[in-house]
């Protein structure tokens, strides 16, 4: 089942530059261990990680982590969909 978590120490600041929308900042240690507490799920989605950046009601800025497993399906070779079927090496 998926859901989004809290990323605590995250903040998203507006910024003075013309050219730069947001600065994202975050507490390092924090941060070292939400990626520590949900290795697993970086694991299951190769490595991946979706953060989605959200405005509250009261118009803040925050940011939440996905913890979302993509459902990994089993790997099916020829042998196994077309059991019945000579393979060779001819493309015909």
């Amino acid at each position: 089942m998926s859901k989004n978590v809290l990323i605590e120490g995250f903040y998203i600041n507006d910024s003075n530059q013309e050219w730069i929308d947001f600065e994202l900042v975050f507490d390092v240690d924090k941060f070292a261990k939400l990626l520590v507490e949900y290795k697993d799920v970086f694991e299951h989605n190769k490595g991946k990680a979706k953060i989605s950046l959200c405005r509250s009601k009261n118009n803040k800025r925050y940011a939440s982590l996905s913890t979302w497993k993509n459902s990994i399906k089993p790997e099916i070779t020829t042998n196994k969909h077309m059991p019945d079927r000579e393979l060779s090496d001819s493309p015909f």
